[in-house]
């Protein structure tokens, strides 16, 4: 199964705009955060292994 992680930036956002209809703020922007990280990591980490050749580990 293949992720794409750029939606997982769109999810990113659409929590953080609509942080003010969830009950609980603490929780959605942790939820935000989390998946933005996420999205930013492990595009990265894909473009390190398809562009620059990176080698990773299954263990790393």
């Amino acid at each position: 199964m293949t992720v794409d992680w750029y939606q997982y930036l769109v999810l990113a956002e659409y929590l953080y705009d609509n942080r003010d209809t969830f009950p609980d703020l603490e929780a959605c922007l942790r939820a935000a955060i989390s998946k933005a990280y996420y999205a930013a990591f492990c595009s990265a980490r894909n473009y390190a292994r398809d562009f620059d050749r990176l080698v990773l580990d299954e263990t790393a």
